[in-house]
């Protein structure tokens, strides 16, 4: 495998939004770009002789061809590996999550935006040590006082400083703290600032020690549901971090691969719609008949002879790429 001549910071550079770019225009950048990072990923991972990995990006993005059974018109199309890792695929997988949870997190009635964060590491394991955190911090009373349920995603970063695991969590929480009361109506301005200070101090010692640290360090912020789900949706880990790391990032992607990266619990849990019937979900269309879900691969067809309606395969819909709201 030839080495990628692809910097990561130019790929990161280049995502930001360009004077007088329209959204097609820059949809079909961003989607260039990650194809690039996908590259240069693929190639890293066989310098770094992951080739079990690397196999799975190499057979991403390859052309291919599926016929409508009904009309018999070929249409191309791309695989996808589906990784959460994958630059390319990573776009997709957040947009469906905001799909499938944006109504139900919307439907809080207190949305509370909190971000948990443990030491950095050299050593990828370190994701298992802040799971194992939260897995603890939910079953404490400063959690369970006031929290209902929740929505939680994984993110990693690497910035030249070890991997940076941290936890965002989108809670129906009305306050979190388990000593300190929280604010009254009331309640003069200084009096509010004191006790959310306390709470601020008892939650990261909370927390801390739940990762085996004194204390470690938290955020939590009010926040609207729509301006959040983007946000705690996006992706596991960045592409970019991926590439200009110092670090192996075989073991990482492992980690990644082995467990949830995001995970509902509560009262959001207990809200999902049930599962979709196989006939409800949407279907990509086929462009020239309008016929939507008959589809099979152009080379089935070309080996066996054209086959019967009845016989199908089924393909999601194909979102135009202007449409995610991640770009």
């Amino acid at each position: 495998m030839p080495k990628s001549t692809v910097k990561a910071s130019e790929i990161a550079d280049s995502a930001a939004a360009l004077p007088g770019e329209d959204p097609q225009e820059r949809s079909a950048r961003i989607r260039a770009l990650a194809v690039a990072q996908r590259l240069a990923l693929a190639a890293r991972l066989h310098r770094e002789n992951e080739f079990e990995l690397a196999e799975k990006l190499d057979k991403c993005g390859l052309p291919a061809s599926i016929t409508c059974t009904n009309c018999g018109d070929p249409h191309s199309v791309e695989t996808r590996c589906k990784r959460r890792w994958c630059p390319t695929c990573a776009r997709k997988i957040s947009f469906e999550r905001v799909q499938k949870y944006e109504k139900r997190l919307c439907g809080m009635t207190w949305p509370l935006w909190c971000t948990f964060t443990c030491r950095n590491s050299d050593d990828a394991e370190v994701i298992d040590v802040l799971k194992a955190g939260w897995k603890q911090f939910r079953r404490r009373k400063i959690f369970k006082a006031y929290t209902k349920g929740g929505l939680w995603a994984l993110e990693v970063t690497e910035k030249g400083k070890g991997w940076h695991p941290h936890l965002h969590a989108f809670l129906d929480c009305e306050w979190l703290s388990a000593h300190t009361p929280p604010p009254h109506p009331l309640d003069p301005p200084a009096i509010v600032r004191e006790k959310m200070s306390y709470a601020k101090a008892e939650l990261d010692e909370e927390w801390g020690s739940c990762v085996g640290q004194e204390w470690a360090s938290t955020f939590v912020a009010r926040k609207k549901a729509d301006s959040a789900v983007r946000e705690l949706l996006k992706y596991a880990v960045k592409g970019s971090d991926l590439l200009e790391t110092t670090l192996p990032v075989g073991d990482l992607i492992r980690m990644i691969d082995a467990g949830r990266t995001i995970s509902t619990f509560g009262t959001v849990r207990k809200s999902q719609a049930p599962a979709e019937d196989e006939d409800d979900k949407p279907k990509l269309a086929c462009t020239t008949c309008g016929t939507e879900g008959e589809w099979l691969p152009t080379e089935v067809l070309s080996r066996y002879g054209r086959i019967s309606p009845p016989t199908m395969i089924h393909f999601g819909h194909a979102d135009n790429d202007s449409r995610n709201p991640f770009d």
